[in-house]
């Protein structure tokens, strides 16, 4: 059995491909099978590929039509031959030991994944950055944990992304855990899923992968349009979570996520559009536990989640976000005149509810 798949999707990334491809087929782990999905490329990638092709047996080549990276990895992970699978964007690169490195890390520890961290780079100025986003003082002090060790920040604990994880092909398939079919945002689900459900999970602190971060064929450059994919991949995960009970276990950390990946897709949305987003959100979370995602960023439970919104990110300048009495008048928890009711305010139609009811929900 091959040591390592590497699955790369591909997609109009001429300019990159060949520095991406170089750092895999001359990584220091020879023992690894290079699976390119070309995703109906209209540049010469594919010809790229076929060129490296005939150079080195260890690549293979998918040719499809075009249906986004998360499909395209499917397709990878269908032929994939090698005990672990590693996944990485054709316009990154790894540093020559990485597979080495986190392939052995993960064998002596027999984990389901095995987590480390990235590089930024900079083209213009050739400047690599480590990310840091490998959190060590959210792991456990063993080198062996799972989600069920850190239930509360197990999503937090690392980045957001597959590339910083090397994974059991096994762990995978008996879970049957695959990519989302949306535009973006298309590994939040196989990423989150794999977090809470692997039962071993080891990490090396180093990072590996080169993140190019200047190049305009970069996705966030056109995010705004597809934000909404963030609600449709949050819905999933929930609803597939509460089929496995696993969601209560897992509600605060999952809560801080959703938050932290709306947060980030709605950056790129334009103003007029912003409000849009926000109600779109509203779906991913029932009324009632707004009032405990509340609590989880120490707000006042009583307030509506567009005004914890408003309230973490206005404040902090990270987004802009529309008249906070607009807000109001759409989405709020008040007293009435008598102090005997809460009178709570849903895309303007109002509910009034006794007092006692409220702070039991709060509890």
């Amino acid at each position: 059995m091959t040591k390592i798949s590497v699955i790369i999707p591909v997609y109009n990334v001429e300019k990159y491909l060949r520095e991406c491809l170089d750092s895999v087929v001359n990584q220091t782990l020879k023992d690894i099978e290079i699976i390119c999905v070309n995703d109906g490329s209209t540049d010469n990638s594919l010809e790229i590929l076929k060129e490296y092709e005939k150079q080195d047996s260890r690549i293979k080549i998918i040719d499809k039509k075009n249906e986004g990276a998360g499909v395209a990895r499917n397709h990878g992970l269908q032929i994939a031959s090698g005990k672990y699978i590693y996944f990485m964007d054709s316009d990154d690169f790894l540093d020559n030991n990485a597979l080495e490195i986190l392939y052995t890390k993960i064998s002596e520890e027999n984990a389901d994944i095995c987590l480390c961290d990235y590089k930024e780079y900079y083209e213009s100025s050739g400047e690599k950055r480590n990310a840091k986003f490998l959190r060590l003082h959210l792991l456990p002090n063993f080198n062996i944990f799972s989600a069920k060790d850190i239930p509360d920040t197990i999503l937090q604990c690392c980045a957001t992304n597959i590339y910083t994880k090397l994974y059991c092909k096994n762990f995978i398939t008996t879970n049957n855990i695959q990519f989302q079919n949306v535009k973006t945002c298309n590994d939040v689900y196989f990423n989150t899923m794999t977090l809470l459900m692997a039962k071993s999970i080891c990490y090396i602190n180093k990072a590996f992968l080169n993140y190019r971060c200047e190049q305009s064929s970069n996705l966030t450059s056109s995010r705004g349009k597809t934000a909404q994919c963030i609600i449709i991949v949050w819905q999933k995960i929930i609803k597939d979570l509460k089929k496995k009970k696993l969601f209560k276990i897992y509600k605060k950390t999952i809560y801080k996520q959703t938050f932290n990946n709306f947060v980030y897709e709605f950056k790129f949305v334009e103003p007029e559009e912003q409000y849009k987003q926000l109600l779109g959100y509203q779906k991913i979370l029932p009324t009632k536990e707004f009032l405990e995602f509340a609590k989880i960023f120490g707000i006042k439970p009583q307030k509506s989640f567009l005004n914890i919104f408003y309230t973490i990110n206005y404040k902090n300048k990270q987004i802009r976000i529309f008249n906070k009495n607009f807000i109001n008048n759409l989405f709020s928890v008040r007293n009435d005149d008598r102090r005997t009711h809460k009178i709570i305010t849903l895309l303007g139609a109002k509910i009034k509810i006794k007092r006692g009811a409220v702070k039991q929900c709060q509890k």
